[in-house]
């Protein structure tokens, strides 16, 4: 079993254990956790010992225990996240002026760079705070939008989003030993719906329309208007043929002197007579048929108003009368 250098555990005790009480913010457990993480590296544990130091880092979140887990997980072979831990304890140490943890995360991240496949993105116009990644979906806790993504090779998205709710999403290559610089740009986040008031209720009794009525009859009350039109067609050829017969009456009282027609003219009288039975007939049967229509139009609209409409059927031909 791979055993740590006796110098490599000597510089992590020395440089991490100090860190682990600054300012006093570390707890008993943390340090616990710190101690038994170097065991586990010096017995050549590191996937272990890397465990026990990101339990120690999520206690007392301290530069030097964040060194140790980085460290370990070089050692364990997991690259990628010893690459992500290297770059945030670069930043760590930069804003705390700490040049020697500064410069030793600088030397690994270098070391490892050409063994990974790194994708650096490039935001365009002012930074976001709050910043979230994903990689194909997966989150990026350990990362910054400044920071290069280890990634394996071939084909990702990358999505971000900010506190603002500003977004973006790029589609990236990634390459072995490369470092693939990817250009973004911030999406603003959309403008909320405008609010639409709710249309004041009133108390005034609704009027509605005859036509709108009419458009929305049953079935009934248009089999009743079908029914009235093929009666009112009825009557009024019963009405032209009424008349007609009426002409050939009238064309030939002179020739019938009280009522005496000679033999010449029986002919159109019979005419005239058959005109007048197919009218009546027609006015007949048309009346009958308009006010069938009639009636089943208005118990198929329940209309009080449709009520009030009447058939009238004479002489000279059938018509509705009424309110409709």
């Amino acid at each position: 079993m791979r055993r740590w250098p006796s110098r490599l555990v000597l510089a992590m005790l020395l440089v991490a254990l100090p860190a682990a009480a600054e300012g006093g913010a570390a707890t008993a457990g943390a340090d616990a956790l710190f101690r038994e993480a170097v065991q586990l590296g010096e017995a050549g544990k590191f996937a272990e010992a890397a465990e026990k130091f990101r339990a120690s880092y999520q206690l007392d979140p301290a530069r030097g225990t964040l060194q140790g887990w980085a460290m370990a997980e070089e050692r364990a072979g997991d690259l990628g996240s010893a690459y992500r831990h290297y770059q945030r304890l670069a930043r760590e140490s930069a804003a705390a002026k700490d040049e020697r943890r500064l410069d030793l995360a600088k030397k690994r991240m270098s070391v490892l760079a050409p063994k990974l496949a790194l994708v650096t993105l490039e935001a365009a116009g002012p930074a976001e705070s709050g910043v979230t990644l994903t990689i194909d979906g997966s989150a990026l806790a350990d990362s910054d939008i400044r920071d290069s993504i280890p990634a394996a090779p071939g084909d990702h998205v990358i999505r971000g989003s900010s506190a603002s709710g500003a977004t973006f999403e790029v589609r990236v290559t990634a390459v072995m030993g490369e470092n693939v610089r990817k250009q973004v740009t911030w999406q603003a986040a959309d403008l909320p719906p405008p609010v639409v008031e709710a249309p004041t209720q009133s108390t005034a009794p609704t009027q509605t329309s005859p036509q709108a009525d009419r458009g929305s009859s049953s079935p009934l009350g248009t089999i009743g208007l079908i029914v009235g039109g093929v009666g009112l067609v009825a009557a009024g050829v019963g009405t032209y043929f009424w008349i007609d017969s009426g002409k050939d009456f009238d064309s030939v009282s002179d020739d019938c002197p009280n009522r005496q027609c000679p033999p010449e003219v029986q002919s159109q009288i019979d005419d005239g007579r058959t005109k007048e039975s197919l009218a009546q007939m027609l006015l007949i049967g048309g009346g009958v048929a308009v006010a069938a229509g009639v009636t089943l139009f208005v118990v198929g609209s329940g209309q009080e108003n449709q009520a009030q409409a009447r058939a009238v059927v004479g002489p000279t031909g059938a018509y509705l009368t009424g309110r409709f």
